[in-house]
């Protein structure tokens, strides 16, 4: 009787092994899709939970891909541009990710979406993002929305080894992270622009991290031509280069937000324009708090006030940083007004304007600068401070 229980006990423990792994291999299938009439579509309708479909080289001529599953997409692996391109025809978004979903995107050129065709939200061109999204060495360019151009992001988003490129929306061209998390790393925001409102290349209002990653000739109407904060924004070994903006901060607009800038080289920004007092070429700060720490800021232009840096009723603080070679009407280094700047260990040098404060302008509040240089600045009024 005992033999007979334990073989009985063994061939139940056998035959629930053999069904753990068949189940566990039934949630991790690749399933391989080839180019055809919404063969992405049907794969994500057929697949299950934790599947990865496998896109063979080509253009999927695909829009209105809701992806209301855990699922890695993904083309073949390569290190230059990919192979598979997902091309919405302007027709509509290419890819929305419901909450409480996990989506890898991996490999694939997202382009020519155009979510203001969508009937219920027009955000995110290429994808709108409401769960958890990883996009690896991805292409996502030459898209179009209200908010997001390129992608909306609302849940947690983590971009890494990517360019987001030539997308324009109202609100971030390229990215719009709206109270979600963001990441960006190793990766290039290049030449989108925001044609109503701010931030050409991104907008925050989240959390949001730019990491070892290149903030490049993006263009906004209003506030913040490579990135437009009013959350929180750490900028980290990266450039924010050759961005413009019409009015406020040609590199980066904080306004009532948190920017923390390390180790990055905002260059050659412009906020410029002919009817308007165009303010912070590098970094506009309003009613923020700015933090630069470690960086160059060099080689930028406002109109009006602040070639590097115009501070207005907020809190800056710039500590061993350079601060090169920009120019303005007032404030070519630093334009600040109504707030509080403090300078440490920096050099804010060969600066112009042809007003007031060639290195410095310092209005109605507190400028501490402490163990720097103010050298070489020009100015009609107060070459140095």
């Amino acid at each position: 009787m005992d033999n007979f229980r334990s073989k009985t006990i063994y061939f139940w423990a056998i035959f629930l092994f053999v069904l753990i792994l068949s189940c566990g291999s039934a949630t991790a299938a690749t399933i391989n899709v080839d180019p055809g009439p919404d063969a992405i579509k049907k794969a994500i309708s057929t697949a299950s939970a934790g599947d990865t479909l496998n896109l063979s080289e080509g253009t999927y001529k695909e829009y209105d891909l809701n992806v209301d599953k855990n699922l890695t997409i993904t083309g073949p692996e390569t290190t230059g541009t990919p192979t598979v391109v997902i091309d919405a025809l302007e027709e509509g978004r290419v890819f929305n990710i419901p909450a409480n979903t996990n989506v890898n995107l991996q490999y694939l050129t997202i382009q020519s979406g155009d979510a203001t065709k969508d009937t219920v939200t027009t955000n995110g061109g290429a994808i709108q993002n409401f769960g958890t999204l990883s996009i690896k060495n991805c292409q996502i360019t030459k898209n179009t929305a209200t908010d997001g151009g390129g992608i909306y992001n609302s849940g947690t988003c983590n971009i890494s080894d990517s360019v987001v490129s030539s997308n324009t929306a109202d609100y971030g061209g390229g990215i719009y992270n709206y109270e979600g998390t963001c990441n960006v790393s190793d990766s290039a925001v290049t030449d989108n622009s925001a044609n109503y409102y701010g931030g050409g290349g991104i907008y925050n209002s989240g959390a949001m991290s730019v990491y070892s990653s290149a903030v490049t000739g993006n263009s906004a109407y209003y506030y913040g031509g490579g990135i437009c904060n009013v959350g929180t924004m750490s900028v980290y070994s990266s450039a924010v280069t050759g961005n413009s903006a019409d009015i406020y901060g040609g590199g980066i607009s904080n306004s009532h937000g948190t920017c923390t800038v390390i180790g990055s080289n905002i260059n050659g920004n412009t906020a410029a324009n002919d009817n308007f007092a165009a303010n912070g070429g590098g970094i506009w700060n309003y009613y923020g708090n700015c933090i630069v720490i470690g960086s160059n800021i060099d080689v930028n232009t406002a109109t009006n006030n602040g070639g590097g840096i115009c501070n207005e009723f907020g809190i800056c603080t710039v500590s061993g940083s350079n601060i090169d070679g920009n120019t303005a009407a007032n404030g070519g280094g630093i334009y600040n007004n109504n707030n509080e700047c403090t300078v440490i260990g920096s050099a804010i040098n060969g600066n112009t304007v042809s007003s007031w404060g060639g290195g410095i302008y310092n209005g109605n509040n507190d400028c501490t600068v402490i163990g720097s240089s103010v050298n070489g600045n020009n100015a009609g009024n107060g070459g140095g401070i």
